[in-house]
């Protein structure tokens, strides 16, 4: 157990609330979203390997959370759907918002929990730095593509759940090679990488104000140290002398460290618990807000890192969210028109054969 664990006070259940979690096949992503199940929502778990994304909706379905006697798990369990999306692909993101989109009219909270850590210099099939892509970049992406829906629909109150890391504290943002390839550290690639995830979620969260989207929240969270992600992050890494550290720290320090139950509470607060909506845009530790590292709090990076998240996507270049929203919405539209040609297309390549 964790020496240092609050616990998410809301006792609501959540039938006809839909939640997207990233992240949720293993960790305190699945935990998230088996509390949000047993709760009665509609929970959307999204991963790149089938395979995975099944087990984990079985493992969900037949083992309720801990204190299953409590008042907010009297009922009947939600739903959980499962969609493939690969964070490590532009295209991936694309086609899961055409999707979803598609199959789902609204949205209560986007948890974008996924995360990568490793040694090894890796690229994405997008060219990306793998940590700053998985753990910032596709969030990024995935959030604005979803966001003319969510102003569409702005009578309904969606939260955007950034889920961070107290290694942010040791980030430094390196605009000239944000990717990290010149001199590569996997830590400080990983630590930029939430650093990233916290100047996304100031710099959105202004823009929401701005335009007006009152129905829109978002928060950045350090949701604790979790041996089992951390062990499962370090079991394949290589010979580097900080992750040899880390292995030990894990084995050696258990105590200190949280259960993926218990890391999902601080998510759960910002994703569910009605107090949490007095604190728009806030980050959040252990259900309250915190104060970040000051590098956390520059809103002239914030607005840098946004504006050149809008270009590495491949999204419009304009200080208008209106317009931007707006030229969104064209391109998903294009999108969706593009897969239903390849579906109509592949259908009559099939019954040809």
């Amino acid at each position: 157990m964790g020496l240092f664990s609050s616990k998410c006070q809301c006792i609501a259940r959540l039938e006809g609330k839909v939640f997207v979690v990233t992240g949720a096949t293993a960790g305190m992503g699945k935990e998230t979203a088996r509390d949000l199940y047993w709760r009665g929502g509609k929970v959307i778990i999204t991963s790149r390997d089938k395979k995975k994304c099944m087990n984990a909706i079985e493992d969900i379905k037949s083992k309720p959370p801990s204190n299953r006697s409590s008042k907010q798990y009297q009922g009947r369990p939600g739903q959980l759907i499962p969609m493939m999306l690969d964070l490590c692909s532009l295209k991936s993101i694309r086609e899961f918002v055409c999707e979803l989109t598609a199959t789902t009219p609204y949205v209560n909270a986007l948890i974008n929990c996924a995360e990568v850590l490793q040694s090894c210099k890796e690229k994405t099939q997008d060219g990306f730095e793998v940590h700053f892509q998985t753990n910032y970049l596709g969030h990024f992406l995935l959030t604005m593509l979803l966001l003319p829906r969510l102003r569409k629909n702005n009578s309904i109150t969606c939260r955007i759940v950034n889920v961070s890391s107290m290694m942010h504290k040791y980030g430094q943002m390196n605009f000239d090679d944000l990717n990290g390839f010149k001199l590569y550290d996997p830590a400080k690639a990983y630590s930029q990488s939430k650093l990233s995830v916290l100047l996304f979620t100031r710099a959105l969260e202004r823009k929401l104000r701005e335009l007006g989207l009152s129905g829109v929240i978002a928060y950045s969270l350090n949701p604790g140290l979790v041996a089992e992600d951390l062990r499962r992050s370090l079991v394949d890494a290589g010979g580097q002398l900080l992750f040899k550290a880390a292995r030990l720290l894990v084995r050696c320090c258990v105590p200190l460290f949280k259960t993926p139950e218990q890391a999902a509470q601080t998510i759960l607060h910002c994703a569910i618990d009605e107090e949490a909506l007095n604190h728009s845009g806030c980050y959040y530790e252990e259900c309250k807000p915190a104060k970040p590292a000051p590098q956390a709090e520059s809103d002239e990076d914030a607005e840098r890192l946004f504006r050149e998240s809008l270009r590495l996507c491949g999204l419009p270049q304009t200080d208008d969210m209106d317009e931007l929203l707006d030229k969104i919405n064209v391109e998903m539209t294009a999108v969706a028109a593009e897969m239903a040609a390849n579906q109509v297309h592949s259908g009559i390549s099939s019954s040809s054969n």
